[in-house]
């Protein structure tokens, strides 16, 4: 038994030893292509997905409560760092997210401002709400705030 044992636990070593001694390549150095049939109606599918389409962003800005913070204000939203207007388009794929950013503004010497930013999905119907608080900064109200509703709306164009 202890002979057997010695054999194997030799064929065992041998077998370690010769693994080492040859470095193995990864099992996936390559890609597999494999040209499977593919429906017209899965293709259609993919190409939907990937279309660009046309969407129409529309948003206001509501104050909703104001504690002396200021009365002349300056709103805007951003979309890859260019300033939107409401009912402005937007083209890109279905479902795509998008990052709006709504900011308000005190028209004062010493500004107080607020940003939000939010992720917005390209879909017909898509509605999306944020708040905004701007804290007055200096003089008699200072730490007063107003509080702003920011909402937005996509609809689909084309």
């Amino acid at each position: 038994m202890k002979k057997a044992f010695m054999s194997c636990f030799l064929v065992i070593l041998l077998f370690v030893v010769s693994c080492n001694q040859y470095k193995a390549e990864p099992l996936l150095t390559t890609s597999v292509h494999f040209d499977l049939p593919v429906s017209s109606e899965q293709v259609s599918q993919t190409e939907v997905l990937n279309e660009k389409h046309t969407y129409k962003i529309e948003y206001d800005f509501t104050l909703k409560s104001n504690d002396s913070v200021g009365n002349d204000w300056y709103s805007c939203v951003t979309y890859n760092g260019e300033q939107i207007k409401s009912g402005d388009t937007i083209t890109a794929a279905a479902n795509s997210l998008v990052l709006l950013t709504a900011t308000v503004t005190e028209n004062d010497s010493v500004a107080d401002s607020a940003s939000q930013s939010l992720t917005l999905r390209l879909s017909d119907g898509e509605k999306s709400t944020v708040k905004l608080v701007v804290t007055e900064n200096r003089g008699a109200y200072s730490g007063n705030t107003a509080v702003w509703k920011f909402h937005c709306s996509v609809s689909f164009v084309r």
